[in-house]
């Protein structure tokens, strides 16, 4: 099973999600997720889960990211944004930088998927670099 490292970074709600095996990630199912750990961000715990194929988002079966609800929605609905971009190792590289703000209602609920790259541009891309990849995201409230 491949491995995903996530350390905080500055503020709790960054993170660096390190996909160490991306090759074994072909293995996985469909849909099948990577999750984070916890995250405290608003008073609200999350969690991320980066999806190495995501057949509900295109035929491509891109990577994505979802941030989900792990608490409750406390005092109504709960409004959070997730940003991400790959990072390349050697530097050289301007990262494309995404977005994707979404309402949450109940623990439980996830946003959208945010698509981080097409599989096949990852493999001919400079960030894949001895079978790992690393995503910086962020998650924080949204208005």
């Amino acid at each position: 099973m491949p491995n995903l490292t996530d350390t905080e970074v500055a503020r709790s709600m960054d993170l660096l999600l390190k996909v160490e095996g991306h090759s074994e990630t072909m293995a996985m199912s469909d849909g099948e997720f990577i999750k984070s750990k916890k995250l405290s961000v608003g008073g609200h715990d999350w969690a991320v889960h980066l999806r190495p194929k995501d057949h509900w988002a295109g035929r491509h079966r891109p990577v994505t990211l979802k941030l989900v609800l792990l608490s409750e929605a406390r005092g109504g609905d709960v409004k959070a944004k997730l940003s991400c971009h790959l990072v390349d190792p050697s530097r050289r590289l301007e990262p494309s930088k995404k977005s994707i703000s979404h309402k949450f209602r109940k623990s439980g609920d996830f946003s959208g998927p945010l698509v981080v790259t097409a599989r096949e541009d990852l493999v001919a891309s400079g960030y894949l670099a001895d079978d790992s990849y690393t995503v910086r995201g962020a998650a924080s409230p949204s208005t």
